[in-house]
């Protein structure tokens, strides 16, 4: 059925359901003058002429800020590629990472234990050793954007905490939240009235991001055991 006929089709069986409507009240015994009939019929008749005016105000199957496919291609590659980049050490040479938070510390000793709350929440944590023993712990939360749904959600993505106490360094990762994103669809009678253009809808597309903690520690301290799966760079 074209989109120029939708409407005349329903025209005609609005009028069909009211008279079937009269048609039953009649053969119930049930009275319905002329004068409320007439009242009925203008009533199924405004509702009609109005509907496309309805429709049309209520909220598009669009979003205000929709991410467009070129920025949704970039966030899939920088998704892809942040873990292979940073086990080569140059996490920073992919395109569109970004960074959550930094942190240096001086570190008295030659033994660090690394500890973490909520520990195996999808955080990597990658430890470069540098070239020299400066006695400084470089720290750096790298992520990805996260997108739901065409919606660009990664300010809502908070960064760990860090901190050294004596030869601990510490990993708190945040809470976990919950997202939830709510979509007008439009119905297909809504689609035969609007035409084509309500026809179209966006793909949820679903884009989780990727985190990691990159860290630099002095040459020649000792990494002692700890409860996170630490993987060293190779450099």
């Amino acid at each position: 059925m074209s989109v120029a006929f939708a409407p005349f089709f329903l025209l005609l069986l609005l009028i069909a359901l009211a008279c079937l409507a009269v048609y039953v009240a009649r053969r119930a015994d049930i009275y319905i003058g002329w004068g409320k009939l007439g009242w009925l019929l203008a009533g199924y008749f405004a509702v009609l002429l109005c509907s496309p005016l309805v429709l049309w105000l209520l909220p598009p199957d669009v979003l205000s800020s929709p991410v467009e496919g070129a920025a949704l291609r970039k966030a899939e590659a920088a998704a892809r590629d942040l873990f292979p980049a940073a086990m080569a050490g140059r996490p920073q040479s992919v395109d569109d990472v970004g960074i959550l938070g930094e942190w240096q510390f001086s570190l008295d000793g030659d033994s660090l234990r690394i500890a973490g709350r909520h520990p195996y929440r999808g955080l990597s944590v990658l430890v470069e050793r540098k070239d020299e023993n400066d006695g400084i712990i470089e720290a750096t939360h790298y992520f990805t954007r996260t997108i739901l749904g065409m919606i660009d959600v990664s300010a809502q993505v908070r960064p760990v905490e860090v901190t050294l106490t004596e030869n601990t360094l510490m990993i708190t990762e945040p809470e976990q939240y919950r997202i939830e994103v709510i979509r007008f669809w439009q119905d297909s009678m809504a689609a035969q009235i609007l035409g084509d253009a309500a026809r179209r809808q966006l793909r949820f597309n679903v884009i989780g991001g990727n985190q990691l903690l990159y860290l630099r520690v002095p040459q020649g301290v000792q990494i002692e055991e700890s409860k996170y799966h630490l993987q060293f760079v190779n450099l």
